[in-house]
């Protein structure tokens, strides 16, 4: 393996990858649908550029999180959800199953936070250069970079939030599955972002932990009902309007506020 600037010198044995079963979503190999991620497992989240890195993973070692993760549970959830009086006052029009999920959303955001650290706006040079420390080579010679997640704390962007808030939901029952892919602001706008959200109840709703972890106490959640149930399927097959985007995008209102954003795949 080539030198790489700032490796860390223990990370130089060769290590094995341990990848998490992912979907691929377009023909380039760099967005994904994942249905569960196991302790331990990696998951990419993107490429080195100029660093050497040819991709960047992060390893999710959950058990390093087994104290505060060993809190959760649907029991716990649900005695937290009565306390705040079912949020029937903050989300009156919705019916119990929705608030009980926007409230599990919004304690997982919390939680997330906390173990993670705010949310790394603006701060793309310490987040690269962290990924640059944990450079190594994988068993079939590659460069990469395996970061365990618990060493993401104060550099984690949206690809640790979701994992970890993946992590959180599964452990109060609810299942979710992870898409790297893209995120637009404004339904109008061509552009769109790459970002890695969480899809739940069959794609049918969208969480996007990242987006909620910078509201003040994380509060309201971004949760999403999806114009179409968002599936590996849908996501695959939506045809892109030629018109607004290059990508593959849908509409989805924000709950509570009935904001529309657009979530899909096909970063422009």
């Amino acid at each position: 393996m080539g030198e790489i600037p700032g490796i860390n010198p223990d990370a130089k044995k060769p290590k094995e990858l341990r990848p998490a079963q992912a979907e691929m979503l377009t023909p380039f190999g760099d967005e994904f649908f994942i249905k569960n991620v196991e302790d331990g497992q990696d998951v990419k989240i993107g490429t080195g550029g100029s660093s050497g890195i040819r991709d960047m993973f992060v390893r999710c070692d959950f058990s390093s999180f087994k104290k505060t993760l060993d809190l959760v549970s649907t029991k716990k959830f649900d005695e937290l959800f009565n306390a705040v009086g079912e949020l029937k006052k903050d989300a009156p029009e919705l019916d119990d199953a929705t608030r009980k999920l926007l409230h599990a959303c919004w304690r997982v955001a919390r939680m997330t936070r906390n173990l993670l650290g705010e949310v790394a706006e603006g701060k793309n040079m310490a987040r690269q250069k962290s990924f640059v420390e944990h450079a190594t080579t994988t068993t079939d010679g590659k460069n990469v970079s395996i970061r365990p997640l618990s060493e993401s704390k104060g550099t984690s962007m949206c690809a640790e939030y979701a994992l970890m808030s993946q992590q959180v939901l599964k452990r109060a029952g609810i299942e979710s599955a992870v898409v790297v892919g893209t995120f637009s602001e404004d339904p109008e706008d061509p552009v769109t972002e790459a970002h890695t959200y969480l899809v739940v109840d069959n794609g049918k709703y969208v969480f996007d932990p990242t987006h909620s972890a910078l509201q003040t106490n994380s509060w309201p959640p971004k949760v999403f009902l999806a114009e179409t149930p968002l599936t590996l399927e849908t996501l695959r097959n939506m045809e892109p309007d030629p018109e607004k985007s290059f990508g593959k995008k849908i509409n989805c209102t924000d709950l509570l506020s009935n904001e529309i954003r657009m979530y899909g795949t096909g970063a422009t």
